[in-house]
């Protein structure tokens, strides 16, 4: 029976480990779905998978609702993933709410409006203009369908060893910015537990 291996890769903590070594908000990031793609391929002619082929990828994300202003955009990205050879894509939803902050600061400036005197409309009105909040984001759904396909994969015997990544080796391209820069940050969970000494190394793997 031939040997193979799965990744699964949890996007939202791939794009967020890229927007902190590159200082760049995390929606500003791209990861490469090619680069990804190619470095699970490249640690199976490590000697610890020696002998086994990639089987597949999952890339999980979460997506927004087609109301959004942003579906389309992402949608056009998502279409390019799900291109990809050996990327399987996977999508959860993103829920929005207001930014958490945005009342008790408003609070605090027309409280500060009033101790001087000024028209609190006046004072938040100009702090707008110069400020927008952002709402708050979070994926919904993609735990849930990584344990999924993981109990689905295992029930057919599909793969022999597991990668379970939230922070990948991959490369993440920011938008206009002409040289990727790479993600050296890796944190993996492996099966068997025999291969758990291994985690040391991952990180000084190559990448192509």
């Amino acid at each position: 029976m031939m040997q193979t291996y799965v990744g699964f890769i949890d996007v939202g903590f791939l794009r967020a480990a890229g927007a902190a070594v590159l200082g760049q908000r995390a929606a500003s990031v791209n990861p490469n779905s090619n680069a990804v793609a190619n470095w699970f391929r490249s640690i199976g002619a490590t000697p610890q998978l020696s002998g086994q082929t990639l089987l597949r990828a999952y890339w999980y994300d979460g997506a927004f609702d087609p109301a959004h202003p942003n579906y389309a955009g992402q949608r056009t990205f998502f279409n390019a993933i799900a291109r990809t050879p050996g990327i399987q894509l996977r999508l959860g939803q993103i829920a929005e709410r207001p930014n958490r902050l945005e009342d008790p600061i408003k609070q605090a400036l027309a409280n500060t409006a009033q101790d001087l005197g000024m028209e609190p409309s006046q004072l938040l009105a100009a702090f707008s203009q110069r400020w927008t909040f952002r709402p708050e984001r979070q994926q919904k759904g993609v735990d849930t369908l990584i344990a999924l396909d993981m109990v689905r994969l295992a029930s057919r015997s599909a793969y022999t060893t597991i990668l379970p990544q939230r922070l990948s080796p991959a490369t993440a391209t920011l938008p206009k910015q002409s040289e990727p820069r790479r993600i050296s940050e890796c944190v993996c969970c492996w099966h068997p537990p025999a291969s758990k000494a291994w985690l040391k190394k991952l990180p000084s793997l190559p990448m192509t």
